[in-house]
């Protein structure tokens, strides 16, 4: 109850300021500018303009009022001008914006050279592992796949892929391309499927061939008694202890979360051999610019078929066309009846028989 006061209270007290800086804009305006007068001409107005600017940066101390008070003088000498159909151009609003802030800053070119060598070790193992892998460790092969392979260094979708790891796997393809749907229940995240219930945020993300591979490795052992009594991770805090195992004091700059730990990882996936990708798309891959898929009624639109290739392809010989000309020797626009032959006999060469020189007169002819 106490709390709910004291934000009603702050509220208050914001449009209360904000009431302020709207009438001190509105008494600076007519001092320069008095409502029913004519406006001055651009050379006088300009000069009344700067006499205006003056006396709003005596007036206000911050930034935000300034730019609020500003805001509001622009919005009513507008309103005068538009009134009094004046030759004058409306004035531009003063708008402040923040720069975005780079991902590429120093705890994460630590956090990204640790995770490469997280990488480099865990792939070394894979690829000489002689024995039979755990079933831990091919749950996290394959989210160290998804993530550095597959490109989805999202960390929601990382969870929600745990999750269908967990449960049954659902493999979709699209002109020759896998892909899985995963459902986002986070917040700030724009909805693209709506059910009777809930509105929810899906994203396709297409798998590596290595991926898969891993996948068909995690289902082939889905039934054994190892991997049934297994308990696995289901959050973010279980899921980063897997992914770190063995490496946390080996390689102490690791991102200490998840959601850290995926964004560094977008270093390993832009130096993977034939990836070529600009910061835009990885910055959509990490989820920090926010999106959202096609709803799969809709992706299908963009199945394609497969071109036809004609085994035998039609060829014609090198031949020369006659022309008749008219009496005033102008050339006609039509070939002779010795190119329609010629077609005719080319066209028969490559097994098109149903057609001869009199039909494409006739045609020609029309």
């Amino acid at each position: 109850m106490s709390n709910n006061i004291g934000v009603e209270r702050r509220s208050k007290e914001r449009a209360r300021h904000q009431k302020q800086i709207i009438a001190k804009a509105e008494q600076i305006t007519a001092k320069h500018f008095p409502k029913g007068k004519q406006l001055p001409l651009s050379t006088e107005f300009n000069d009344k303009w700067q006499s205006l600017l003056e006396d709003i940066q005596k007036s206000f101390s911050s930034f935000i009022d300034l730019r609020t008070g500003f805001n509001q003088c622009v919005k009513i000498i507008n309103v005068y001008i538009y009134e009094t159909k004046s030759t004058l151009e409306p004035l531009s609003y003063l708008v402040f914006q923040k720069a975005e802030k780079s991902i590429r800053n120093q705890d994460w070119m630590r956090q990204s050279y640790a995770f490469q060598s997280l990488y480099t070790s865990w792939f070394e193992q894979v690829k000489n592992a002689k024995t039979k892998q755990g079933v831990a460790d091919i749950f996290r092969s394959v989210l160290l796949s998804f993530i550095c392979h597959s490109g989805c260094c999202n960390y929601d979708l990382v969870k929600s892929f745990a999750k269908k790891l967990a449960g049954k796997l659902d493999l979709k393809q699209i002109n020759n391309a896998s892909f899985i749907s995963l459902t986002i229940d986070s917040a700030g995240y724009n909805t693209n499927i709506k059910n009777t219930e809930k509105t929810e945020t899906i994203y396709h993300c297409y798998l590596s061939p290595l991926t898969l591979a891993f996948i068909k490795q995690l289902n082939s052992a889905q039934n054994e008694e190892r991997y049934l009594s297994w308990i696995k991770p289901n959050d973010s805090k279980t899921l980063h202890a897997l992914l770190t195992k063995g490496y946390q004091v080996e390689l102490p700059n690791l991102a200490k979360s998840l959601k850290n730990l995926c964004v560094s990882a977008i270093g390993v996936v832009e130096s993977l051999p034939n990836i070529n990708i600009n910061q835009a798309i990885l910055e959509y891959a990490t989820g920090k610019n926010k999106s959202y898929s096609l709803p799969l009624d809709n992706l299908a639109r963009l199945q394609t078929k497969p071109t036809l290739i004609i085994s035998t392809p039609i060829s014609f010989k090198k031949i020369d066309i006659p022309f008749k000309k008219d009496p005033i020797e102008h050339r006609s626009i039509l070939p002779s009846k010795e190119f329609f032959k010629c077609l005719t006999h080319a066209l028969r060469e490559n097994g098109i028989k149903n057609y001869h020189a009199k039909h494409f007169q006739h045609h020609s002819n029309h």
